[in-house]
């Protein structure tokens, strides 16, 4: 008799998810998903015609243990490397910013029927047959045949429980190969400190469209760190730690970081502010802007804006800038006297700053 269960396996794309296993399929190769995880997408795919909130998930996976949005954030990015998602253009995970996340994919829900035995029936020892299987059965051939036939069960036996612990063997094998690279990471987090305000720079945005400034989108982000992380009063994210979470979220370098990307990179980082910027070339002009945003609202505190006359001038004009952001943070003003600036610390030519930060991004790939 077979009858269905009550776990359906959903079919999109390329992936199926077979809830009774828990396994995730894409492309016919099984995926890593931590249970959590997998809980996390069960549930998305469970509810897919509405929003779910981050209340609903916590609940629901976490059973109302006390836990951080990063706990949830991290699911979301373990789900998304698993489907083969990209959080910049969902084609199954979508996030409301501040408010959940729905599923968007199109599913085909289907259920396994399972085979459930009935009521074993008696068998007799020896079947009805003819009269000469009977003399058979009872003749002292017939005790060696039936000893054969024993010997014969025995061994196909010992061969079926060989061939059982050779699969168990090599699936433990295959398991620990697949997963030995999915180690938990730890998580990037600022310390909050007393009378210290904790802070994310992003990289910033080339609205110059000019291949030449790419550079300067880590670059002027390094640059700001560098200044703010001076302030007593600040703790400020480093570019290596920005560089990780952003792989992390699986984005791509080159791409623009927007307002919500923000937001979720400050507070998985427990940044308590967040510093987004563009640049744009004006003939021979630079113009910088920057804005200063609450991270756990996305409300805008603050916003700034640096002309550079000529590209060579803006390692020491970030000072300048990076001095009134100090003020818009609510850091204790800086002595610009008796501060040291870029030009001192590192370098005075921009070609020069322009390989350094290149480096760290080279040496960031690895």
């Amino acid at each position: 008799m077979r009858l269905p269960t009550d776990k359906p396996i959903y079919d999109f794309a390329d992936v199926r998810i077979d809830t009774l296993r828990g396994c995730l399929f894409r492309k016919g190769k099984e995926q890593y998903l931590r249970q959590q995880a997998f809980g996390v997408l069960r549930f998305l795919l469970e509810n897919r015609r509405r929003l779910v909130t981050k209340e609903d998930l916590m609940e629901r996976i976490w059973h109302g243990t006390a836990v951080t949005d990063n706990a949830l954030v991290q699911c979301i990015v373990d789900i998304r490397k698993a489907l083969g998602d990209d959080s910049h253009h969902p084609r199954f995970v979508k996030t409301i910013p501040k408010v959940g996340y729905r599923f968007i994919g199109q599913v085909e829900e289907h259920w396994e029927n399972l085979s459930v035995s009935g009521p074993a029936e008696q068998t007799p020892l020896v079947q009805a047959g003819s009269a000469e299987d009977s003399k058979t059965y009872g003749s002292p051939h017939g005790l060696e045949a039936d000893s054969s036939r024993h010997n014969a069960t025995r061994s196909r036996r010992r061969l079926g429980a060989f061939l059982a612990l050779a699969s168990i063997a090599a699936a433990t094998v295959f398991w620990l190969t697949s997963h030995q690279f999915n180690l938990p990471r730890a998580e990037i987090t600022l310390p909050h400190l007393p009378g210290k305000k904790t802070i994310a720079v992003m990289y910033f945005e080339n609205a110059a469209a000019r291949p030449d400034f790419d550079w300067m989108c880590a670059g002027l982000a390094d640059m700001f760190i560098t200044d703010l992380a001076r302030s007593s009063n600040l703790t400020v994210l480093s570019r290596q730690q920005l560089h990780e979470l952003l792989e992390r979220t699986r984005h791509r370098p080159s791409a623009k970081i927007r307002l919500d990307e923000a937001l979720e990179i400050a507070q998985r980082s427990h940044a308590e502010e967040v510093v987004l910027g563009h640049f744009a070339a004006l003939g021979d002009e630079v113009r910088i802007d920057v804005q200063v945003h609450e991270a756990g609202s996305g409300q805008l505190i603050a916003a700034d804006r640096l002309v550079v006359s000529r590209p060579a001038d803006i390692l020491t004009q970030v000072d300048l800038l990076a001095l009134r952001l100090a003020t818009h943070l609510g850091a204790a003003p800086l002595d610009s006297d008796k501060m040291t600036s870029l030009s001192e610390t590192m370098t005075d030519n921009l070609e020069a700053y322009r390989y350094y930060s290149l480096g760290v991004e080279k040496a960031q790939a690895f």
